[in-house]
């Protein structure tokens, strides 16, 4: 569930496209997306714009033959040129889901997006904040509380900041979690589901920061 979960929060975020006077503008062409977990080996298709729509990852196989161009992106760091290879099923249990493999390769501590040359998926910086910042955390808290989990022990994992709509005011995006047990940023698989509590949330801090 979060590692779907900030896949989908790192595509709406890299994937901001805007035209004059702060209006959206979706891609016309066709642009695949792959993203590479913390400590995977291998990036993972997550579909593709097309048409100014989002196909899936059905729908966006039968047109990735190998050697399609893409740009590496991380926070932090400047966006990396990388060319992709046929596109291969993980198999059983996850028939569904794709390995794309890139050269050259690169396994990572953080989340990397991988879009199309040619699609400017980032026309307005992104930067990483520090997650030792106590406002983030009582925001994550307060809205834990508001929801019925009784004192919840959160733990920022990642803050984004950028102007998502293009208006001049920068958003901040948290990712927290919550639960008893942890390693990195997933619960201990021998955690019990009685006695941990699990949750993640992603929040638009609309404001100046």
């Amino acid at each position: 569930m979060m590692r779907s979960f900030l896949r989908t929060l790192l595509l709406g975020g890299a994937l901001v496209a805007t035209g004059a006077g702060g209006q959206a503008a979706a891609p016309s062409g066709f642009f695949p997306v792959l993203v590479q977990a913390p400590g995977d080996d291998t990036p993972q298709l997550l579909g593709a714009a097309a048409g100014g729509r989002w196909r899936t990852v059905a729908g966006t196989l039968p047109n990735l033959k190998g050697k399609e161009k893409y740009l590496r992106r991380s926070l932090g760091g400047p966006a990396v040129a990388v060319v992709g290879g046929r596109p291969a099923s993980f198999g059983e249990p996850c028939a569904d889901a794709s390995a794309v493999p890139v050269n050259p390769a690169r396994t990572s501590g953080q989340f990397q997006l991988f879009t199309a040359a040619a699609l400017n998926a980032r026309p307005r910086p992104v930067t990483a904040l520090p997650v030792g910042n106590e406002t983030y955390r009582q925001i994550v808290r307060t809205e834990l509380l508001r929801r019925g989990l009784k004192n919840p022990n959160v733990q920022v994992v990642g803050l984004t900041r950028s102007d998502l709509d293009g208006d001049g005011t920068q958003e901040v995006i948290i990712e927290a979690t919550s639960y008893a047990g942890r390693e990195g940023i997933f619960p201990r698989p021998s955690a019990s589901r009685a006695t941990t509590a699990s949750c993640c949330c992603g929040t638009w801090y609309a404001g100046r920061c």
